[in-house]
């Protein structure tokens, strides 16, 4: 489901939905017409893969909101300094046992 070198928009899968909608009313209509049913029918199960193929890739289509993005990035990164700062305060009262011991201060 890609098309301009990679990229897809919504725009353009609705377009090839609709096309394989109306390929397949008038496949439909050839085989009550009695075209051959046998080559007619395989086309018409394949556009409906097809269908559903194009179907799936709109339904699973969402921009990216690159400003909820951020937001979520920038409380991971705070969250993630406070953190280190924590664990660096603790590990001094950690170490500072034991240099005290050591010293004798």
């Amino acid at each position: 489901m890609k098309a301009n070198g990679g990229i897809t928009s919504e725009e353009l899968l609705r377009k090839n939905l609709e096309d394989r909608k109306r390929r397949q009313t008038n496949l439909i209509k050839a085989i009550e017409t009695g075209g051959d049913i046998p080559s007619l029918t395989t086309r018409l199960r394949d556009l409906e893969a097809e269908v559903a193929q194009i179907q799936y890739a709109i339904d699973a289509f969402r921009p990216v909101n690159l400003d909820s993005v951020l937001d979520g990035l920038r409380e991971h990164i705070t969250r993630a300094r406070f953190s280190s700062r924590n664990r660096w305060r603790l590990g001094k009262g950690i170490l500072s046992e034991p240099k005290r011991r050591l010293t004798g201060t």
